[in-house]
């Protein structure tokens, strides 16, 4: 009703966040294509500098990021939404970031979590973009999460790609294989091992 009545779809609150945020973060999918339909503006970032996309993948929204992204590969190009995957916000964090560290307790179902990580991928989602202050890739953050599914997906489509980012170092030198094991995260530690992880990068 308010949407018919001219309300303004891009109106936003002390957050810096539209009505898009808010239908992102809940999973509110009606109302998410309601607001698309009506020029609500999936580029447009909060204070923090995340996006509609930032806050669904944060929540492990993937019909939603799905619809994100086919809304803007429909009404501008592939090349914007792929750009929309890839944006930083303010720390420099990607919806991948977001996705990476996901846990499987926040998934619906099943494979939700694994799912929005594939979309992600799929629009060319970059793995080895470090975050501004702390140099932490996506692979970083999954190995903090322990999320071994997802590292799976991420390897699986890396293939031997994942050699150029699976030693990158944080500003304190940490890499995921470091973290992980920091963390007791034992699957994912083997699974870096078995991508060649080294054991010679020390903080």
């Amino acid at each position: 009703m308010l949407l018919k009545s001219g309300a303004d779809v891009n109106r936003t609150n002390r957050l810096g966040q539209t009505p898009l945020h808010t239908a992102a973060k809940g999973g509110n999918l009606n109302m998410l294509r309601a607001l698309l339909d009506e020029g609500g503006d999936p580029t447009r970032v909060c204070q923090q500098g995340n996006s509609p996309l930032h806050m669904a993948a944060r929540h492990c929204r993937q019909a939603v990021a799905a619809a994100i992204i086919e809304h803007v590969t429909q009404t501008k190009s592939r090349h914007d939404a792929v750009n929309l995957v890839n944006l930083g916000n303010k720390e420099g964090e990607t919806a991948l970031h977001y996705a990476a560290e996901l846990t499987k307790e926040k998934a619906r179902t099943d494979f939700e979590d694994t799912d929005l990580v594939k979309l992600l991928l799929r629009y060319e989602g970059d793995v080895s973009v470090q975050t501004k202050y702390t140099n932490e890739t996506p692979l970083h953050y999954c190995a903090r999460s322990g999320n071994e599914d997802i590292l799976l997906e991420i390897v699986k489509f890396l293939d031997h790609k994942i050699q150029l980012v699976v030693n990158k170092q944080t500003t304190n030198g940490w890499s995921p294989l470091l973290i992980a094991s920091d963390c007791g995260r034992d699957g994912i530690v083997d699974i870096l091992l078995r991508k060649h992880a080294r054991v010679d990068v020390f903080d």
